[in-house]
């Protein structure tokens, strides 16, 4: 099986620090299943924070021209999307951006890689970038959801965040609150699955 991961969560080494569970996912992976093959995207923000523009601080500033990582095996592409995650409405419209600004790259990722599923970590911008790639492509996809359900109390972001979920595979929370919202919402493929890697988890 061939999985492209979308994961705004990943870190990267020395420039972008970030819980490493989302590695630890994949290698436990590879130890079971050694002839699946895991490429990862990582979304990155144009963040719409004025002093982190000016003083070059974002993100995506701090990789550099770094368009293709290779990080503890793993081919990590970064894709750069425009964001301002605390104003919710206007952050789930402009999430739309990480496939209008690499609709390029994705092509030639999908046609080279040739993904069975994608997984994506969030929501918002990873489950809409894999909403957009199974509208485009017809690829399946699943999404991990956190502590995101504030996008459900906004219009715009609920009423895009349904349509994700709505369309996804499976949907895979991390705790039973949002287990039992999804199921509320009548999501019937929601499921919880534990991380797999770690006992803490």
């Amino acid at each position: 099986m061939k999985i492209l991961s979308i994961s705004g969560i990943l870190p990267i080494p020395e420039l972008i620090s970030s819980n490493d569970f989302v590695f630890q996912t994949h290698k436990t992976h590879r130890t079971y299943f050694p002839n699946d093959e895991i490429v990862i995207i990582r979304p990155t923000q144009y963040k719409t924070n004025i002093k982190k523009i000016l003083t070059r601080t974002t993100d995506f500033d701090r990789l550099g021209d770094n368009p293709l990582l290779h990080i503890e095996g793993f081919s990590v592409h970064i894709f750069p999307f425009f964001s301002s995650r605390r104003a919710r409405d206007i952050h789930s419209l402009l999430a739309s951006s990480i496939y209008l600004l690499n609709k390029k790259r994705i092509e030639n990722l999908i046609e080279e890689f040739r993904p069975d599923i994608v997984h994506a970590q969030y929501i918002f911008p990873d489950g809409l970038f894999a909403y957009w790639i199974k509208k485009k492509y017809g690829i399946p996809y699943v999404v991990t959801t956190h502590n995101e359900l504030f996008y459900f109390n906004w219009p715009i972001s609920n009423r895009i965040a349904t349509k994700i979920l709505r369309s996804a595979s499976s949907i895979l929370p991390i705790n039973y609150r949002n287990f039992n919202y999804f199921r509320s919402k009548g999501f019937s493929q929601t499921c919880i699955l534990p991380l797999g890697f770690n006992k803490s988890f």
